[in-house]
């Protein structure tokens, strides 16, 4: 006895229209890859860019350090300042000590005497937790009640180091006497290492400013 199935075009048209559950369940796996390949793609994205505008960030907060130096320098001058105590100091400039450097400079432009302060002030460069303080004094013979401005040039320092040359010789720390007639330092190099393994050397070259 011959048995003949009889299918329907409706059930054709059923089973070309419809998914399977395996064609279901690759097409949920196809669509998850291409998500999470996408998110890492957009995370990568957004990482490289947060490193990108901390590095320019890094790049300016240097330039003005350096800036700050190089112009500090350049208006340094041979003076021998009073104590604190109204005596004579010993020394005009000294460097590697306590602070990193610690000088008298010219001060910022005073026509006709229009504001209270001095032509001429002092200045010191210090590293205090962790961090490159430019210290200016208001008046180049300060005492313990002359105002003082902290202004932070760097941050995340673990150690630094200052070294002088004069010549062919390179020493760490350095005291030109009151009196000499003339820097003799012929090049001022700085060493900062950070928190985040960076290391950071700067060289000023004096005779040139």
């Amino acid at each position: 006895m011959t048995v003949f199935h009889h299918h329907s075009v409706q059930d054709k048209n059923d089973r070309q229209n419809g998914f399977s559950l395996v064609e279901v369940l690759i097409a949920l796996l196809i669509f998850s890859l291409i998500s999470v390949g996408s998110l890492g793609s957009l995370q990568s994205a957004v990482q490289a860019k947060e490193a990108t505008a901390a590095a320019v960030a890094r790049h300016e907060t240097v330039a003005l350090m350096r800036a700050t130096l190089r112009s500090d320098f350049s208006q340094m001058i041979i003076r021998q300042n009073r104590d604190p105590y109204g005596g004579r100091e010993r020394t005009v400039f000294r460097g590697g000590f306590n602070d990193l450097l610690d000088f008298t400079k010219l001060g910022r432009v005073n026509p006709a005497g229009v504001f209270v302060r001095s032509d001429i002030r002092r200045v010191k460069y210090v590293v205090e937790e962790g961090q490159l303080i430019r210290r200016a004094f208001a008046h180049e013979n300060p005492t313990p009640v002359t105002t003082i401005r902290d202004r932070i040039l760097l941050d995340g320092i673990v150690s630094s180091d200052v070294s002088f040359t004069v010549g062919d010789v390179s020493i760490q720390q350095i005291e030109l006497d009151a009196e000499a007639d003339e820097f003799d330092i012929d090049y001022v190099t700085l060493i900062f290492r950070f928190e985040d393994g960076r290391e950071l050397t700067q060289i000023f070259e004096l005779e040139a400013l």
